[in-house]
């Protein structure tokens, strides 16, 4: 049984009220079932814009429908029967304007500065359009992500325009389309986990129910891999998104609504690094659609990923081209979804980076330069910038973006990063630059991993090249925050011994026979009783299967050995 609500007083425009005769111009139709904490928002933001709402509730136990009614909605009772498309055909029926107006509890509406919904379905009438495609911005990660897709969300009340589809219901029926300048912002996708979770769980059944049903249509299939792509299950999203690709490609379909079952393809296998095969999907994907801005982000990353830099710049420019053009809304109507909208500051910093392979530094920092301006995140830009530009030779440049990058952040919070400022300040013979670099390693080191390794690394790096100073203080620093760290123990010691600290080798001995379980209870009256400590360490790693511990061991034995042997040297 269907019951209607009462209609309560609103601030919705009330044309009918001012003309009797006149019929409605637009409905807003909805279909809700516990929505209290987003139906406000939503509400408020289309109520001063369409001439009535129409809402079917499918069984809400919250204050759903009171708010509705708040807002002066006509509401209508059906329980939900697992069909999208039909409680939302039940909507429409029930609607009274010329034009529909599709929207979600979830969803903002955001009208265009330049014309009105009214001015716009005026100029659809003389165009002799029967729909509007709407820009609809998909917000998750808190808002710091966004995927856009085009939809058909305003078209004319005729019974020949339905939805079908028990989920993810698509309009049919629609001949010819216009676009709206208005936009909807959705925020269902950022919800957190556990409503992620119930929302897969709901659609991946009714998906699964579709796919049995007519197994070769391609569409279940292709939101099916986008479900289990919301929840990083790629392995899952990889093989039904290829089922959809291959009854595409069979059925030689070229809706652009199907470019989204090639990207997600596409995106799992680059995760599985198979760049190979995702280039592939890159090419069959062009061949069918043309230049999309998703196909080409992809195209870009493969080439990244596998060095091809001419690659990275000839497809990150054709990406801005097809950017722009999705942009400006300079292309026809089309239903197509983009997820790598706000990746363009990535793809600019790929081809910065490109440009610096290629020995192009100029252009190289134009692209930085214009992926800084857009980019939420300057530190990732400056850092991988300035990594680049290191490993490349051009030290100055590497250590003014790597500054940048520290100074932005509050600190490097890129391993790579802080190894290659340290570098750079070894290279350059800059102390205050090394011990600062120094600190931020040992800050890096607190994070959960075993870092030991890392540090010893970079210990290395400053006594291969001549700075034992940076060398003795990163070995000294590890040993404080681990005393049982045997090589950073024994190349501490062999530092001091060659510098002549011989007191401060001593201290590192005794660490050394204590990690080892071997005796300490020696008196030491010369240095040759030192050297012979450490050949007895020496033959215990090499017992342990420690060749190259052992063997700086006994070259700490030889060097003490000569030290010996000169005259007026003696243990102090």
């Amino acid at each position: 049984m269907v019951v209607q609500a009462k209609e309560k007083k609103s601030g919705i425009k009330k044309h009918q009220n001012r003309n009797a005769q006149k019929p409605l111009q637009l409905s807003a139709c909805m279909i809700v079932k516990n929505e209290e904490e987003m139906l406000p928002r939503c509400l408020a933001s289309i109520k001063d814009h369409v001439d009535e709402l129409v809402i079917v509730d499918t069984g809400s136990t919250d204050r759903t429908v009171e708010i509705a009614e708040s807002f002066g909605a006509r509401v209508y009772h059906h329980p939900w029967q697992n069909d999208f498309s039909l409680h939302r055909n039940q909507s429409i029926s029930y609607a009274r304007g010329k034009w529909i107006f599709i929207i979600d509890a979830d969803e903002e509406f955001v009208p265009s500065e330049q014309r009105t919904l009214q001015d716009e379905l005026a100029l659809a009438e003389q165009k002799g359009c029967d729909a509007l495609v709407m820009r609809v911005r998909n917000f998750a990660s808190g808002g710091t992500e966004e995927v856009c897709a085009d939809s058909l969300r305003i078209f004319r009340n005729t019974s020949t325009i339905r939805y079908e589809g028990i989920v993810h219901n698509n309009l049919a029926g629609c001949t010819r389309s216009g676009i709206s300048m208005g936009s909807i912002l959705h925020y269902g996708y950022d919800q957190g986990t556990d409503m992620a979770r119930k929302k897969f769980e709901r659609t991946a059944m009714l998906l699964r129910k579709q796919i049995a049903e007519d197994p070769d249509n391609p569409l279940p299939h292709m939101y099916l891999a986008c479900s289990h792509e919301s929840l990083e299950q790629h392995r899952e999203a990889l093989a039904e998104a290829l089922i959809a690709v291959d009854l595409v490609e069979l059925r030689e379909i070229t809706e652009i609504t199907y470019l989204r079952a090639y990207y997600t393809a596409m995106r799992s296998l680059i995760l599985e690094k198979r760049f190979d095969e995702a280039l592939e999907l890159c090419v069959k994907s062009e061949t069918r659609f043309g230049d999309q801005v998703d196909s080409l982000a992809a195209r870009t990353m493969i080439h990244f990923e596998t060095s091809d830099w001419v690659g990275v710049i000839e497809s990150g420019k054709r990406y801005q081209r097809a950017l722009e053009l999705y942009r400006t809304r300079q292309d026809k109507p089309s239903l197509v979804n983009v997820a790598s909208f706000m990746d363009e500051w990535k793809i600019l910093g790929w081809m910065g980076i490109s440009q610096v392979r290629l020995g192009k530094i100029e252009d190289a920092q134009e692209m930085f330069s214009r992926s800084l301006e857009i980019s939420p995140k300057p530190e990732s830009v400056c850092g991988r910038a300035g990594l680049a530009l290191a490993t490349a030779g051009h030290l100055d440049l590497a250590r003014y973006y790597l500054e940048e990058a520290r100074r932005i952040s509050g600190g490097l919070k890129d391993s790579r990063a802080v190894e290659a400022l340290f570098k750079i300040a070894v290279l350059g013979k800059d102390e205050s630059l090394a011990k600062r670099s120094i600190e931020d390693a040992f800050s890096y080191a607190e994070t959960p991993g075993d870092w030991n390794r890392w540090l010893l690394d970079l210990a290395d790096f400053a006594l291969n090249h001549g700075d034992v100073r940076s060398a003795l203080m990163m070995l000294a620093g590890i040993v404080a925050s681990d005393e049982y760290n045997l090589p950073a123990r024994l190349k501490l010691a062999h530092i001091l011994v060659f510098h002549d600290m011989i007191e401060q080798a001593v201290t590192h001995c005794d660490g050394l026979l204590r990690i080892l379980d071997l005796p300490r209870n020696q008196t030491l009256e010369s240095l040759s009783d030192l050297a012979d400590l450490f050949l007895k360490i020496g033959n215990e790693l090499d017992s342990r299967g420690e060749p190259n511990l052992a063997a700086i061991s006994r070259d700490i034995q030889q060097r003490l050995r000569q030290q010996a042997r000169t005259p007026g040297r003696q243990l102090q």
